[in-house]
């Protein structure tokens, strides 16, 4: 695997951001997605899912506090992106059970920048 930025420019093709918003789309170079990083790392917390059984990058998972209209709370967003091979494949499912599971077993009610706390 190379570096993040060119393992996300190979993640991020036109049919993966087709639906996304316009300034997410089109082709990634190297330093289109070390951009694309930084700036969501700075909302919030972007994180690599890679398949267990090779090691290989399929996909992202991006999270982030939203104040909800009308409210003082937060709610937290969650974006997932998957690399073309792994669609149909159940792991956008398989994703946010296991962020669900481990939000149960860390026993908080909130997640905030990746981590749940109280």
């Amino acid at each position: 695997m190379g570096s993040l930025a060119e393992v996300v420019s190979t993640m991020l093709t036109e049919p993966v951001t087709r639906s996304l918003p316009r300034s997410w789309q089109d082709s990634y170079s190297p330093a289109r997605a070390r951009r694309w990083i930084s700036e969501h790392d700075a909302e919030g917390s972007t994180l690599l899912a890679s398949q267990k059984a090779t090691g290989l990058a399929a996909g992202l998972v991006i999270l982030f506090e939203s104040p909800p209209i009308g409210s003082d709370a937060a709610d937290l967003r969650l974006v997932y992106l998957l690399a073309e091979p792994y669609w149909g494949m159940g792991l956008a499912t398989e994703l946010v059970e296991g962020l669900a599971a481990w939000c149960r077993g860390a026993t908080r009610d909130r997640i905030t920048r990746g981590r749940c706390r109280a």
